[in-house]
């Protein structure tokens, strides 16, 4: 049986007007200022919004970006695909677009039973496929002595995901961050109150082209 975990961390913030990503400081897609004039709140000076607000941005993109496996704002994502079973030998890599540089993959690594990590080799241990939505293929097996053989060996990637710049982020996505911000800020509670999904209607259909369920 395969198993799959992932952490994804980010230094992005969001910056109180509009702003751009410089060299290895990132922000949010959605700044305070556009944030506030969507609501159309004006509650004067009491900036204890502010930081709800704030709050609500980050939370309204990274459930976006759970929706929908893309990464918006740039993060490093540490993906860790195990089988019980079989050896991996093709892994899918969510959260895209990879950061397509240099060292678009920051390292690809095999974890044997008992924990050790050996650092596998790009183009001889396993090759890297596709444009944004990356696929990694390793190229060879391996066998251990621990409990359960081959099947034993887990797979460690570490990668670089996220949009380049801003203005590269699809508009209907910033829309969505935006709509579902208003609606959690608005709606301190559920918005409805029988069994269906309570997340605005309109932000689904928003995401539906970027929607890729890998996971």
């Amino acid at each position: 049986m395969q198993r799959i975990d992932y952490s994804r961390t980010t230094t992005a913030t969001v910056p109180d007007t509009a702003t751009v990503n410089t060299g290895s400081t990132y922000y949010e897609c959605v700044d305070l200022a556009t944030a506030v004039n969507y609501l159309k709140q004006n509650y004067g000076s009491v900036t204890i919004e502010d930081s709800l607000i704030k709050t609500l941005i980050v939370a309204a993109r990274h459930w976006i970006e759970e929706h929908t496996k893309r990464a918006i704002v740039r993060q490093t994502v540490v993906l860790y695909v195990h089988d019980d079973e079989q050896q991996v030998l093709e892994i899918s890599l969510p959260f895209y677009p990879v950061v397509l540089t240099s060292s678009d993959v920051t390292s690809v690594k095999r974890v044997d039973y008992e924990g050790t990590e050996t650092t596998l080799a790009r183009n001889t241990d396993y090759y890297i496929e596709g444009l944004n939505a990356l696929r990694v293929t390793l190229s060879k097996t391996w066998s251990t002595g621990a409990i359960g053989g081959a099947g034993s060996q887990g797979i460690k990637i570490t990668y670089e995901a996220g949009y380049a710049t801003i203005a590269d982020i699809p508009k209907p996505m910033v829309l969505a961050i935006l709509k579902l911000m208003a609606e959690s800020y608005i709606n301190r509670e559920s918005s409805v109150d029988w069994g269906i999904n309570t997340v605005p209607f309109d932000v689904i259909k928003l995401l539906a082209p970027y929607t890729d369920l890998y996971l």
